[in-house]
């Protein structure tokens, strides 16, 4: 068999049963055994959010934003956080994840969310041996309604991907966010507006 087809063949994603073997190794805490799907893992909403505050001048006049952060612990799905129609946030998750360096990970916005009128922006991609809590980021798409989010909501699903090798780098060697313990706003400067 051609290499590029045993590759092929090696390269997939883990089912259900894989799933809840990865998460019993220790890759995935916080994770109970209903979040899992056939071939994903949903991730629950953590406990930070971070939102965009205009800034103003001494006219009134916007002059820029700021992402601040605040601690989604004293909401709940019948005290949810409300996110404006067209407003952007950024959370964490509830689990911590420990990708081992030959696997990958994809994350997807929920069907339902997304017909609720969130976007998830499609940034969630995770490096081999990344280690730590990932940051989601949301637009609410709605032109009129507010929309919800609280603590374990489950917006988003993961799927893991197992790969035909080890990179020479892995995540620890070439990420910014390493080790992250809640939800983090951008740190590349490459990218960032000057």
């Amino acid at each position: 068999m051609p290499l590029t087809v045993m590759m092929m063949n090696k390269y997939r994603p883990l089912v259900d049963r894989e799933i809840k073997q990865f998460i019993r190794a220790g890759h995935i805490e916080n994770c109970p055994d209903h979040l899992i799907n056939p071939a994903s893992v949903n991730l629950q909403i953590g406990e930070r959010l971070m939102h965009e505050v205009a800034l103003r001048d001494q006219q009134g006049n916007v002059t820029g934003s700021q992402m601040l952060e605040i601690d989604l612990r004293k909401y709940s799905q019948t005290r949810p956080y409300m996110v404006a129609p067209g407003a952007f946030v950024l959370t964490d998750v509830k689990q911590v994840l420990h990708l081992p360096r030959n696997f990958e990970a994809q994350g997807v916005l929920r069907s339902s969310a997304g017909r609720l009128g969130f976007d998830h922006m499609a940034s969630l991609y995770v490096d081999p041996g990344y280690h730590g809590v990932l940051t989601l980021e949301f637009l609410n798409c709605r032109q009129y309604q507010r929309l919800p989010i609280y603590p374990g909501q489950e917006l988003v699903q993961l799927r893991i991907y197992r790969l035909p090798a080890s990179p020479e780098k892995d995540y620890s060697q070439t990420g910014r966010y390493m080790h992250a313990a809640k939800v983090e706003a951008n740190k590349d400067l490459s990218i960032a507006a000057h």
